[in-house]
């Protein structure tokens, strides 16, 4: 699901401004992936979900793995959607959308 670029320009700033080095966002752009690696049943209605608006909420606060930042997205509508499509309600990797890689991350406690 595409997403406003501002989100990741602002917490990509914010990761900045506290050190971090950040390689901002993702060569898919700014999205939250709502099906990764997966084959859904009802292909049908997966092809027509192009331009469908949901709903989301994300967490302000950061997180990582030491290779990525992200920020926690919850939905509702990403849940009902992954269920429409025959598959769990949450998916293997939470919903999220990603700030950047981490070139390196100094003096800051990751985890």
């Amino acid at each position: 699901m595409r997403c406003d670029p501002g989100i990741v320009n602002l917490y990509h700033w914010l990761a900045t401004r506290n050190g971090w080095e950040v390689l901002k966002g993702s060569r898919w752009g700014p999205h939250v992936s709502v099906v990764c690696g997966e084959r859904p049943k009802n292909r049908k209605l997966w092809d027509s979900l192009d331009g469908q608006t949901c709903w989301y909420s994300y967490s302000v606060n950061t997180r990582t793995d030491d290779e990525f930042v992200w920020l926690d997205v919850q939905s509702d509508d990403l849940e009902q959607i992954r269920e429409d499509l025959g598959l769990r309600k949450k998916p293997y990797f939470s919903f999220h959308l990603t700030v950047g890689r981490l070139k390196f991350c100094p003096n800051v406690k990751v985890g």
